[in-house]
């Protein structure tokens, strides 16, 4: 089972002005136009099982109508296979215990969280009420770790940041998305050394491609080699890397083929690839626990 833990989606009618605008701020492509059906058919052609979206509330107005949809999809859904949804929260969502058991009640697996989109440091006191009731709910957390193309300059979600908030709390099931830290990789070694937690490989393999007639970047943005991306699943383990493509921000097939390539076991593999994500959404019994 090939399972992609980290995808996106918009309402149909929002889809093509969300893309413009987060593609001229980010300075990158989209490979897909960003509705479901898009990525059922990008999961078709891959061969990916499982896609996992992941909604970001970048206002509390907004967690209603996204909750709603998450749990549309997650009823839904069958057979282990098609489209999955986290539900979303924001810092200053009323009520967030309550938003969080409905999830839970409606048989959504977990939640996402955004820093820079919600312009809020992780270790804010809201967020570490929301990880504790998360995880006494039983919800997996998947949070943006790192800097974000698309809110330059934003360090809520920096390592520093992150290892103030898991300081304090530190629920069972959180995923770090883009290998702990997005460009801040070498922080992220430790940050992921000194916390049971989890990270997924959305946006860290190949090379960001710029929009035609895109402004320059001040700053070349580069993702991991393959090399010290291999280096960091033995550093960790691979029972602790989850595959996430972060589409339609980036091929699902191509990524898929570069995981695929890389000087690692089959059974690392194969953990990455889908064993690890399907143990973590109760699908199978633990075949390895967290060292």
């Amino acid at each position: 089972m090939i399972i992609d833990i980290h995808t996106h989606t918009f309402p149909p009618a929002l889809a093509p002005r969300a893309l413009a605008l987060l593609s001229q701020s980010a300075r990158a492509c989209f490979y897909a136009d960003g509705t479901t059906q898009a990525l059922r058919r990008s999961m078709q052609q891959a061969g990916i099982d499982v896609s996992v979206v992941q909604p970001v509330v970048t206002a509390a107005r907004q967690t209603e109508s996204i909750n709603r949809t998450a749990c549309q999809l997650c009823q839904t859904f069958a057979g282990k296979t098609g489209l999955l949804s986290f539900g979303g929260i924001h810092p200053d969502t009323p009520h967030p215990r309550t938003v969080l058991r409905t999830l839970k009640e409606n048989g959504v697996r977990g939640i996402k969280l955004h820093p820079a989109y919600q312009d809020t440091p992780f270790d804010d006191s809201r967020y570490l009420r929301i990880l504790e009731a998360a995880g006494e709910y039983g919800l997996l957390i998947l949070v943006h770790g790192g800097l974000d193309v698309g809110c330059p300059g934003n360090d809520c979600a920096s390592p520093f940041h992150l290892r103030r908030a898991l300081s304090q709390v530190c629920p069972p099931g959180l995923i770090l998305a883009h290998m702990g830290a997005w460009q801040g990789w070498q922080e992220a070694e430790d940050l992921v050394d000194s916390f049971p937690v989890y990270v997924d490989t959305a946006y860290t393999l190949g090379k960001i491609q710029a929009p035609p007639q895109a402004p320059r970047r001040p700053e070349e943005c580069t993702l991991l080699s393959d090399g010290h991306f291999v280096r960091l699943v033995h550093r960790w383990g691979a029972n602790r890397v989850l595959f996430g493509t972060d589409s339609p921000w980036m091929d699902q097939q191509e990524q898929l083929r570069r995981i695929r390539a890389l000087p690692l076991t089959p059974q690392e593999k194969q953990q990455i690839l889908g064993q690890n994500a399907a143990r973590l959404l109760g699908w199978e019994e633990p075949a390895c626990k967290m060292n």
